[in-house]
């Protein structure tokens, strides 16, 4: 298994990595990525393709029985260590993923916390997320590791659902869409190509196949229209004492207006959410976050060791994700030790909200862009 370089520029931040599906390779796009490295609306993008071991052939593993096939999730474990290894300069990753090899980057996703923190889009083509049962027929279905893995009811495809319903649910912190495509109804129907997902993530076309002829074909320009100018990361998230929600919503409410795409707990979690880990997500995939610094916040940073703690995982995953973290200050009050190091934004000044506005602007998706951790 390997990466295959289409374009590494130096400096750039943000990765496309192709995912080729069943007796495929990682040269089984075709001129897909050549199209994205020569797509201007693109240029953001560095391009990868992971490469890794599949066919079906009726021949594999009965004819020749040296030839032996990863498990899927095999294929999971190098594929993280190819986005954690090769690819750890960059912060933004989007993964465009077919069939088998989606599922085995829907289980990466879920087993790598740090590769899932700086996923800004997946993208999954015919992928049979609730496994298949088309393959009964093939001559060497049960010697052949990764069709067993995709048959419907296989302990690969079940545990894969449970995971991914328990870790991202309905609210992924990245872009994501299943991708039925009508011409490959016959192998991938789209029960198992879409109905693990919620509707609003769901998309249908002529055919999702791999291998465009030009950037006119419907498979490139529907994945090439979602990451043209795709903001890498979600909204911005905002911390604060739940006394100063006044506060909170005169900024939120500015924001939005002008807009920037917030999180903010008491709009954005809904009744059911599981309320800690929709609060993690949020500040691993957010652009930039705030912090609201008054005497409430300092006073619960002391009392409260839930805030104290949302202070310190703000600290770290903005470090880690190299993104801005923005100290807002109300009135004349001190910034907390942890935060002196950063340049702050007072609120109280006639100009302090337009500098907050302008200073997000290039780190933020605009509202209403669809990467929201909770719609």
């Amino acid at each position: 298994m390997r990466v295959i370089e289409h374009r590494r520029s130096a400096g750039k931040g943000s990765a496309i990595v192709f995912i080729h599906g069943l007796a495929g390779s990682g040269h089984g796009w075709g001129k897909f990525p050549t199209l994205a490295v020569q797509d201007v609306r693109l240029n953001a993008w560095d391009v990868f393709a992971f490469d890794w071991t599949t066919g079906v052939s009726p021949l594999a593993g009965l004819l020749i029985p040296w030839k032996r096939f990863p498990q899927l999730s095999t294929v999971a474990i190098s594929l993280s260590t190819t986005l954690d290894v090769a690819l750890e300069g960059y912060e933004h990753l989007a993964l465009v993923a077919r069939d088998a090899g989606g599922l085995a980057t829907m289980r990466a996703v879920l087993d790598d916390d740090v590769a899932r923190a700086r996923l800004a889009a997946l993208v999954l083509l015919g992928v049979p997320f609730r496994g298949l049962k088309t393959y009964w027929w093939y001559p060497t279905y049960r010697l052949h590791v990764q069709l067993r893995d995709l048959a419907a009811g296989s302990e690969f495809i079940a545990r894969l659902g449970a995971d991914w319903t328990e870790k991202i649910g309905e609210n992924p912190p990245f872009l994501l869409r299943a991708v039925h495509g009508e011409s490959e109804a016959a192998v991938f129907p789209s029960e198992t190509t879409l109905g693990g997902f919620p509707s609003r993530f769901r998309d249908v076309i002529g055919s999702s196949h791999t291998s465009p002829d030009d950037a006119d074909d419907a498979t490139y320009t529907f994945v090439s229209s979602l990451l043209a100018d795709q903001p890498c990361g979600g909204p911005v998230f905002v911390s604060y004492a739940h006394e100063d929600r006044p506060i909170v919503e005169r900024i939120r409410s500015h924001l939005e207006g002008s807009g920037v795409d917030t999180w903010v707990d008491q709009h954005d979690l809904r009744p059911g959410d599981k309320w800690l880990l929709e609060l993690d997500q949020a500040v691993d995939s957010a652009s930039a976050v705030l912090f609201v610094v008054s005497s409430n916040s300092l006073e619960a940073i002391e009392r409260d060791r839930f805030l104290k703690r949302e202070l310190q995982d703000c600290l770290e995953a903005t470090s880690r994700r190299r993104r801005p973290l923005i100290p807002v200050v109300v009135g004349e009050t001190p910034l907390p030790p942890q935060l002196t190091k950063y340049q702050w934004v007072d609120i109280d000044d006639p100009h302090g909200m337009e500098s907050l506005v302008a200073a997000l602007r290039e780190h933020v998706p605009p509202a209403g862009s669809g990467t929201r951790t909770t719609q």
